[in-house]
C-alpha cells in the first residue's frame, strides 16, 4: 500500500465490514444492504482534492514533471501530463519541478479546498519555450530504458536530500516489493514444505558433490 501510494498516489484501502472472513452466501445480502450506504460515501470521498494536465506551449505534454504540493511524497505527471492528489480542505501552493529540488521550481500557484469546493480541476499551459527546452535537455540528458520512463526521485530517510534513483533501481525495488508480497501470500504449510524441498535438494546435492570425490 505504501510502496504503490508513494510511486504512483494510488491509494489502497482494507475495509473490513464483518467479523467472519467467511460469512454463508445468505448471508452477504444483508451484509451489503447494512452497509451500502457508509462505502457509497467513503467512495464519493476520492473525488475530493486536486486534478489537471500540464501542457507546454506546443501542446505536448509536461510528462514525468514532480509536483509539488507543500507535502510530501512528491508525485510526478503521467505520460499525457496529467496529475492529481486527494487533499483535504486547505491551502496547499502547487509546484512543478523538473525533479525534487524544491527550490528550482518554475510554476507555482496556491489553491484553496473547501468542503463546498472540495474538488479543483487545475489545467496548466506553460507560457515560455524556455521551459520546454529544458525539460526535452533533462530528459536525453538522464536517458532511461527505451527513453520512455521518468527518473525517479524520493526524499533520502537518513538526509534531507533528494536523491535520484534510476530505472533499474527502482524495478529491483519493485520487483523485491513483489515477491515479498507472493512469500507472504503463500500459506504456512506451502511455504515449510518449499523450505523443506530445497533443503533436501541441498542435502542431495552435498551427497553427490562428496560421493564424487572421495567414493570411486
Amino acid at each position: 500500500m505504501d510502496f504503490n501510494y508513494i510511486t504512483y498516489g494510488c491509494i489502497e484501502l482494507t475495509i473490513e465490514i464483518s467479523c467472519c472472513n467467511q460469512p454463508e452466501s445468505s448471508e452477504l445480502k444483508n451484509i451489503w444492504l447494512q452497509n451500502r450506504q457508509s462505502l457509497i460515501e467513503y467512495a464519493k470521498l476520492a473525488n475530493i482534492g486536486i486534478r489537471g494536465r500540464v501542457l507546454f506551449v506546443s501542446r505536448m505534454p509536461a510528462a514525468y514533471l514532480t509536483v509539488h504540493f507543500g507535502i510530501e511524497p512528491n508525485f510526478k505527471t503521467d505520460k499525457n501530463g496529467e496529475f492529481y492528489r486527494v487533499l483535504m480542505p486547505g491551502t496547499y501552493m502547487l509546484k512543478l519541478m523538473l525533479n525534487c529540488d524544491e527550490s528550482s521550481y518554475f510554476y507555482a500557484k496556491q489553491f484553496t479546498l473547501t468542503k463546498s469546493n472540495s474538488l479543483i480541476e487545475l489545467n496548466i499551459i506553460l507560457d515560455k519555450e524556455f521551459y520546454e527546452n529544458l525539460y526535452l535537455q533533462k530528459r536525453n540528458s538522464n536517458l532511461t530504458f527505451l527513453n520512455s520512463y521518468p527518473i525517479f526521485c524520493s526524499k533520502n530517510l537518513t538526509s534531507n536530500e533528494c536523491v535520484k534513483r534510476s530505472f533499474l533501481d527502482f524495478m529491483v525495488e519493485k520487483v523485491d516489493f513483489y515477491i515479498t508480497r507472493l512469500l507472504i501470500k503463500i500459506p504456512k504449510k506451502t511455504f515449510f514444505i518449499l523450505n523443506f524441498l530445497c533443503f533436501l535438494f541441498l542435502i542431495l546435492n552435498l551427497f553427490f558433490l562428496f560421493k564424487s570425490f572421495f567414493i570411486k
